[in-house]
């Protein structure tokens, strides 16, 4: 009976802490940087940051926003040299673009 006891304690811990864990490794981020190039071919948005270039996959689903418009992936390989606001998240070293606002032209 203890045994048992014991058994589910430890396996609702386990669960519990497996599900607070996956929970976690989802991040919510956002990055501001200058579209350096878009590869339609792979769907590739490359922003530069003063802390080097970050490579975006661009899925089906993301939302890309050119002020108040709404633009389509293929018209940021017409936007190098704007800055960008990426937002996206990351889990398991795999990001998911989920909102791209572009801005002006980059000063410089």
């Amino acid at each position: 009976m203890v045994t048992t006891l014991l058994a589910f304690l430890f396996s609702a811990v386990l669960t519990a802490s497996g599900a607070f864990q996956s929970a976690q490794t989802a991040t919510n981020l956002r990055v501001r940087g200058t579209i350096e190039k878009y590869d339609a071919s792979t769907r590739t948005l490359s922003v530069s940051t003063p802390n080097g270039t970050l490579h975006f996959p661009l899925g089906a689903t993301a939302r890309i926003r050119q002020g108040w418009r709404q633009i389509d992936a293929a018209t940021l390989e017409k936007l190098s040299g704007y800055r960008a606001d990426v937002h996206y998240s990351e889990s398991g070293g795999h990001k998911t673009v989920e909102s791209v606002h572009v801005g002006g032209k980059a000063k410089g």
